[in-house]
């Protein structure tokens, strides 16, 4: 583990996601693994999960899927509950790792601790 600052860490993601034009770590998964050829695996979500899944990997936040599929902000974090627990994930970059085919294990930690 390196010994670097909270501070550089943030500095450091802030400067990558610029150079990727994207604003938050999801975003930034996505536009890393699309440079890549991985066949995409399988997640088990339903319909609507699919609908919320979908936006997520665009980056909005739960109250904009809230609004794009007019449902209720609960509405969307129990679909984002439903689908990390369906596919024993712990959280939504999990679920994006998943989709792209990589382990949990291989997610950075972006925590900045």
């Amino acid at each position: 583990m390196l010994s670097i600052q909270r501070a550089t860490v943030y500095r450091h993601q802030a400067t990558i996601r610029k150079q990727y034009n994207v604003n938050g770590s999801i975003e930034l998964m996505r536009a890393i693994l699309s440079e890549t050829k991985i066949n995409l695996s399988q997640l088990i979500l339903t319909p609507r999960g699919s609908d919320v899944f979908e936006l997520v990997l665009d980056g909005k936040t739960s109250s904009e899927i809230a609004e794009s599929l007019c449902i209720s902000y609960s509405g969307v974090l129990r679909h984002r509950e439903k689908m990390l627990e369906q596919n024993d994930c712990h959280s939504m970059n999990e679920l994006v790792a998943k989709y792209y085919g990589l382990s949990a294990d291989s997610l950075p930690d972006c925590t900045g601790a």
